[in-house]
C-alpha cells in the first residue's frame, strides 16, 4: 500500500514481482528458519536467565553470556540449517 501511495506504483505489478521472484521453497525455508531461531533464543535466554545468580554483577554476566551464546548459536544452527535445505530442497 505505501508503494502505492508514496510511488505511485501499480499493486498487481508488484504482487505479479513477488510472486515471480519468492517461490514456495524460499517461504517455507525462511518460516522454518525463524521458528528454530526463535526456539534457539528463547532456551538460551531462558537457561541463563533461570540460572542467574548474585545480584546485578551476575545479571550482567549473564546478560552478556546470553548474547554471546545466542549469537553463536544463530550462526551455527543458521550453517546446519542451511545445509538441510538444500539437501531437501534442491
Amino acid at each position: 500500500m505505501i508503494l502505492f501511495v508514496e510511488r505511485g506504483a501499480d499493486m498487481s505489478a508488484y504482487w505479479n514481482t513477488t510472486t515471480y521472484w519468492v517461490v514456495p521453497k524460499d517461504f517455507v525455508t525462511g518460516i522454518g528458519k525463524a521458528v528454530f531461531f526463535a526456539a534457539d533464543v528463547t532456551l538460551i535466554g531462558c537457561y541463563n536467565g533461570l540460572s542467574t545468580e548474585g545480584g546485578t554483577e551476575g545479571l550482567g554476566r549473564a546478560t552478556t553470556a546470553t548474547v554471546v551464546h545466542v549469537t553463536m548459536g544463530v550462526i551455527v544452527s543458521d550453517f546446519f540449517l542451511t545445509k538441510l535445505f538444500l539437501t531437501l530442497f534442491y
